[in-house]
């Protein structure tokens, strides 16, 4: 116990020093700094596995008279380098992490090698670099299996769910780093921060693959882990209240999304400051609700707030910039500004394209809001480019819902229809209803829409008898 609680304070005078030497912005973002050292309490376990005798295992730190340099030299190092990851400053911590791995690996310590490839993963993740990101967590998580350390096993298992399920848009293939969180956080004594952070990416993805209930759960579940051990207010509930935020929406449940979106941006405006991304993310989110509540000015206020925050930021090209032209150009399309919304879409998609490649899965979704905006402005050609490029991106993803590819087809059958082409309309109309009448078109709205404008596909291709039951259908689901 006593060598445990001798890591975890050497692990945080690394930090202090590190703070210390900084300017005072990163100061500023000192709580997130800290949220990622090692938890105290986990110290208190009578059956550590730690031997002695283990060669594959790093000594434990014990009070040397003699230290060595070197090591408390690079040690210092990694602790600067955590005070740049944890505070946002991604394109320093690489320029302070590339030098580092000669030395690291000339010492031989895999926890070491651990601790730096984690650090210069995550930096290269933030940095939108996720394939990079990717190969870097999978060395560290070499490294920290070398060393048999299985809590940051768990730690670096839980952040390759996110950079491979959220990022890189396999949300089945993060589904199993997260089974591999579970499995190294069910071998140490209990760490409930880590146990929230595998509960959130856990929900995060299952949200993802349309399990709306598993998610839900996850996400209370993390909650009253956050507030029974680091209490309502601490900054780590921040993200899970945005999750859930999110997932309410989809239940229609906008109030209460708004509710948690607020008290979440409380946290972070305190405990990360105004400008940083994460609370500018939150700001943006809660536009995007309030546009749903009917509360446009106050949708726009809040979406002009964060895309200023985020620009200051991370300049104009970045995912989450991206993200914020979204929020803007669905604000400017519910305002009747429908050419200046394509606009912003289309600036989001360059964006994304640049930033995260030209398969994302949230290409999608953006291609498909362009494809019905040009159709409500007459211009079916241009829709049915779009519609048709966002179900080629959903082919090639596994995290999109069936209601988004269901409402993409639909809209491409409208743009073909429109297009005088009733014939190359039939099989996607067909498809939309068998999958109707198999009860397996969860999401897709305007039910009464569907079957008319299918009935008129019907008809023009010579099958009278077919339109007028999917008329009588129409009749039969209007409100």
């Amino acid at each position: 116990r006593i060598a445990c609680l001798d890591r975890a304070g050497r692990a945080l005078q690394r930090v202090v020093e590190a703070l210390r030497q900084t300017d005072a912005a990163t100061v500023g973002r000192a709580p997130q700094v800290l949220a990622t050292l090692p938890d105290p309490a986990t110290c208190d376990d009578p059956h550590d596995p730690y031997d002695p005798y283990d060669p594959h295992q790093d000594p434990r730190p014990v009070p040397d008279p003699d230290p060595d340099p070197d090591l408390e030299a690079l040690e210092a190092e990694l602790g600067a380098l955590r005070v740049l990851v944890a505070s946002g400053r991604y394109e320093d911590a690489l320029a302070r992490a590339d030098p580092l791995r000669e030395r690291t690996d000339a010492l031989g310590r895999p926890a070491l090698t651990a601790e730096l490839a984690t650090w210069r993963g995550k930096a290269l993740d933030g940095l939108a670099r996720h394939a990079e990101a990717q190969a870097e967590l999978e060395r560290a998580l070499q490294a920290a299996h070398e060393a048999r350390d299985d809590h940051r096993v768990a730690q670096i298992a839980a952040w390759l769910a996110w950079n491979v399920g959220i990022h890189g848009s396999r949300a089945r293939e993060g589904l199993g780093w997260v089974r591999t969180a579970e499995a190294a956080l069910a071998r140490i004594p209990d760490d409930p921060s880590l146990r929230a952070e595998i509960l959130n990416a856990r929900g995060v993805l299952s949200m993802d693959l349309g399990d709306v209930d598993g998610a839900a759960a996850a996400y209370e579940a993390t909650i009253a882990t956050i507030e029974e051990h680091l209490g309502p207010d601490h900054l780590r509930i921040a993200g899970v209240l945005v999750n859930l935020a999110i997932l309410e929406g989809e239940r229609g449940n906008h109030a209460r999304a708004e509710t948690l979106q607020r008290r979440a941006l409380a946290i972070r405006e305190r405990d990360q400051g105004r400008d940083h991304p994460d609370t500018a993310a939150v700001l943006n989110n809660l536009s995007t609700t309030l546009l749903t509540l009917g509360r446009q000015e106050e949708a726009l206020a809040a979406n002009e707030e964060a895309l200023a925050r985020i620009a200051r930021v991370h300049g104009d090209d970045h995912p989450l910039v991206a993200t914020f032209h979204v929020s803007r150009g669905i604000l400017l399309y519910q305002q009747g500004q429908h050419q200046a919304a394509v606009e912003q879409l289309r600036e989001a998609i360059r964006v994304m394209e640049q930033t995260l490649g030209p398969d994302h899965r949230n290409l999608a979704v953006v291609y498909g809001n362009i494809g019905y905006i040009l159709l409500e402005d007459d211009q079916p050609q241009e829709a049915r480019r779009a519609f048709e490029r966002a179900l080629t991106v959903m082919q090639n993803n596994d995290a999109l819902t069936q209601a988004a590819a269901l409402t993409a087809t639909v809209g491409l059958a409208r743009a073909l229809g429109e297009l005088g082409h009733p014939e190359q309309a039939l099989p996607h109309w067909e498809r939309i209803l068998d999958l109707l009448a198999r009860g397996q078109a969860q999401g897709l709205t305007d039910l009464p829409s569907v079957y008319r404008r299918a009935a008129e596909a019907y008809e023009r291709t010579g099958a009278p008898e077919r339109a007028a039951a999917l008329r009588r259908q129409a009749d039969a689901t209007a409100p």
